[in-house]
């Protein structure tokens, strides 16, 4: 399930990724930015680049969607996608030792 999302977001030749990030999860979510970057990028920069993960759990499906969870234990490493129909990731929950 997961190489089949790292191979489907990896083959569009261009994303549009909003992004906000915080270092303090008391102050909000922080700005809001929108980055363009090829599919192949986008894969590239997170954990499951490789396209395997340690844990890869099916949370649930909602009309086409589906969200999987992925652990990555020796890094403390987690994230949440929510995958569309041709399994391409249309978001991403990110948390990592840094994340308060």
């Amino acid at each position: 399930m997961l190489q089949a999302t790292v191979n489907a977001t990896r083959a569009e030749p261009r994303l549009v990724v909003y992004e906000q990030v915080t270092s303090n999860a008391g102050a909000g979510p922080g700005d809001l930015t929108g980055l363009q970057m090829p599919g192949e990028e986008y894969v590239g920069v997170g954990p499951y680049g490789s396209g395997r993960a340690p844990v890869v759990v099916l949370l649930g499906r909602k009309d086409v969607e589906r969200t999987i969870a992925l652990g990555y234990p020796g890094e403390a490493t987690y994230d949440r996608l929510t995958l569309d129909h041709h399994d391409r990731i249309i978001s991403e929950v990110l948390t990592d030792p840094t994340t308060s």
